[in-house]
């Protein structure tokens, strides 16, 4: 019986193998049983993922958080006992802060009046602040509370937001439910006065249990994020008397780490308690003043766990989710396309930390026992990369001290060059260049899901397989054991010393002999040369015995 299988999408990304039995739904026709190192197209193609370009060593691990003053994005890099400012890929300073690389998971952030505040639970909130062209970072001089309430003995406020006009902290060791709100207009003052409109407001989350804050979120409401559930604090607006807690869900947030929630645009979404999904917090369609919290990971539940750090990009619509493992589980959920496909990042070392802004996608990336501070590019299809440019061609490039003693990829002028070891920072050349790129080589992986179950344990032939593909150097695919390479221009030795061409079209792949078929892939495409690689769809000629 001859059968022909057309796959023109992936967009459902990587599926769970719990799912292989269900070659009926359309979920499993859209899938793949593995993606690393690629990203799932809206059109439904994939892509190998862009490569990153080294900005800078740093001496210890880091957390990224971006924020804004006034039009300008800039990144923070935080690690030990410093933080160091980004604008662009250029560092333009260093601040001294007192968080040392071991607190560094339970930092929270928010943005108000083009500063940036930091609360800990373990310090006094920090507040970096941008002005006369120069950043600082200072202590928050607030008033009106008790006497002592903060030390560090019962703790500093975990979580700070800005809410009607007025600053909220919330969480501390002594009082993990506990919520202060500044007076109306003012970023200092937390009176309480008499409990007119305008007053300071000091309430505890009410509960059966135990309510840790972990997270607060702002915007037309306030959401409080615990380690049991998901509050709002209702009041329009809210005052000293008229204000009430009320818990919505009850997924629980981390209470030992502080990720951040993401804001969409379409929801926010936050990590759950034990750190292996990912919810969205959102209103309910009908817009009346009811909430709900779903799970945006199902059917790829198998690549988000144990999330340490996540970030979304808005001009890319990816989440970022780095892992304990070091890798990255990447989401494009897009709601008007159809679109929620997830795909896994890996790299020569373990990814530590992510941040984006909007235009740059971050991240910290731990190689041997060094720390990096990447950013993703179109550019390169290497990682870690460092790119060297001359007026006039050169035999010589300096500056590579990094790859001392490493094997390293090498492109000069567009022609891709067999591996190097780096000796005194120096790359020499046979031929002359005006620019060379250098950096760690990575694998793509797309391989297909099985066949329907019905089809186990039967004979079966691949006879052809056409690809189309669009801005495509170099393929390897394997089919039934043997790996067959597809190449789109005239190299020396293997693909070296050739200008790299691009192609687009279809290119197909005649197969012999008859397999018996199991529970596996019929094809599986990877390689690691730094080339690029977009597939549209795929079309597999079968006969089945």
């Amino acid at each position: 019986m001859k059968q022909i299988i057309l796959k023109t999408s992936f967009t459902s990304g990587e599926v769970t193998s719990d799912l292989y039995g269900r070659g009926d739904l359309e979920t499993y026709n859209n899938g793949a049983s593995k993606l690393i190192n690629v990203n799932v197209l809206n059109t439904g193609g994939v892509i190998r993922r862009s490569g990153s370009v080294l900005l800078g060593e740093l001496p210890t691990e880091a957390r990224l958080i971006n924020f804004s003053v006034q039009e300008d994005d800039y990144l923070a890099v935080f690690h030990d006992r410093k933080v160091d400012i980004y604008k662009g890929k250029s560092k333009i300073t260093q601040l001294i802060t007192p968080f040392p690389k071991s607190k560094l998971k339970n930092l929270f952030f928010s943005e108000n009046n083009n500063s940036l505040w930091i609360c800990s639970g373990d310090y006094p909130i920090k507040r970096i602040s941008y002005q006369n062209n120069i950043f600082s970072i200072e202590d928050t001089n607030f008033s009106g509370f008790e006497s002592n309430l903060f030390n560090s003995s019962s703790g500093y406020p975990k979580t700070i937001g800005f809410f009607q006009g007025r600053i909220v902290i919330a969480g501390t060791k002594e009082y993990p439910n506990r919520i202060w709100f500044s007076r109306s207009g003012s970023e200092s003052d937390f009176s309480l006065g008499e409990s007119l409109d305008d007053e300071g407001i000091d309430i505890k989350l009410l509960s059966t249990g135990n309510d840790f804050i972990s997270n607060l979120y702002c915007s037309s409401y306030l959401i409080l994020f615990t380690n049991s559930g998901e509050w709002i604090i209702e009041g329009s607006p809210i005052t000293p008397n008229k204000i009430l807690a009320k818990k919505y869900t009850t997924i629980g947030s981390p209470r030992n780490s502080n990720i951040n929630v993401v804001d969409t645009k379409d929801e926010v979404l936050f990590v759950n308690s034990d750190c292996n999904n990912i919810y969205s917090f959102k209103q309910n369609e009908n817009m009346s003043l009811n909430y709900k919290a779903c799970p945006i990971v199902s059917i790829s539940k198998h690549l988000t766990k144990d999330i340490t750090d996540i970030a979304f990009s808005f001009k890319h619509n990816r989440l970022f989710c780095v892992k304990k493992d070091g890798t990255m589980a990447v989401l494009n959920n897009d709601y008007v396309e159809g679109v929620s496909a997830w795909s896994s990042y890996e790299t020569d070392g373990q990814y530590i930390s992510v941040g984006t802004n909007k235009d740059y996608i971050y991240t910290v990336v731990k190689r041997a026992e060094q720390y990096f501070l990447e950013v993703f590019s179109k550019e390169v299809l290497m990682d870690c990369c460092i790119i060297k440019k001359t007026e006039e061609p050169a035999f010589q490039f300096s500056g590579f001290d990094t790859f001392n003693g490493k094997k390293a990829m090498l492109v000069a002028d567009n022609i891709l060059h067999k591996e190097v070891v780096v000796n005194n920072g120096i790359i020499d050349l046979n031929n002359k260049a005006n620019k060379i790129f250098l950096g760690y080589k990575y694998k793509h992986t797309i391989k297909s899901l099985p066949l329907s179950s019905e089809q186990t344990g039967r004979k079966i032939r691949i006879r052809n397989i056409t690809i189309r593909l669009k801005n495509t150097a170099s393929l390897k695919i394997e089919v039934g054991g043997r790996t067959n390479t597809l190449s789109f221009q005239k190299f020396g030795q293997g693909i070296l010393n050739k200008p790299i061409s691009l192609f687009s079209g279809d290119k197909s792949i005649s197969i012999l002999g008859w397999q018996n078929y199991s529970s596996d892939s019929l094809w599986n495409i990877s390689g690691d040369s730094p080339l690029p690689i977009t597939i549209l769809s795929i079309k597999t000629d079968v006969s089945i015995n």
